[in-house]
């Protein structure tokens, strides 16, 4: 039985709204150390979030929408994670005149990026894509001859 002026504290609750990650496991992993629910979503509109999120503590997204009116119906809401570097997603302005921390991962993926850069650097030098888009029939860029034994 709780004493006067005793809080009871409700379960801390995520939502991933939407991700680049196939699933949860690593936030739920995580999170469940503290006893976190932790539920994913893929939502793609204002509605879907604010159902979505509807008692979440934080919402983690990568794209999904976390417009002003979303901020506004979510009461719990305390913080957004974007899952990457750019956010232009959220409303900031509305997050931060609501006490809601906004955070991103501002070296999410840069590795991959500058790997891929390379890559097609690589490609365009050793001339790998040449001939590539040039006719709109791809099969004529291929000969067959016989294999040689």
């Amino acid at each position: 039985m709780a004493h006067q002026g005793t809080r009871v504290r409700r379960q801390f609750a995520l939502a991933i709204t939407d991700s680049p990650f196939e699933n949860g496991d690593k936030e739920q992993a995580i999170l469940g150390r503290i006893g976190a629910k932790v539920q994913q979503f893929h939502c793609t509109n204002e509605l879907e979030v604010i159902d979505a999120a509807r008692n979440a503590h934080v919402i983690m997204c990568d794209a999904s929408p976390v417009t002003r009116n979303v901020i506004h119906s979510l009461s719990e809401l305390v913080g957004v994670v974007e899952y990457g570097i750019g956010y232009d997603n959220i409303d900031v302005s509305a997050a931060t005149e609501n006490g809601v921390v906004v955070c991103n991962v501002p070296d999410f993926m840069t590795s991959e990026v500058a790997d891929h850069a390379v890559a097609l650097i690589l490609a365009l030098t050793r001339k790998l894509a040449n001939g590539i888009g040039e006719s709109s029939d791809l099969s004529a860029a291929w000969t067959e001859r016989p294999l040689e034994s």
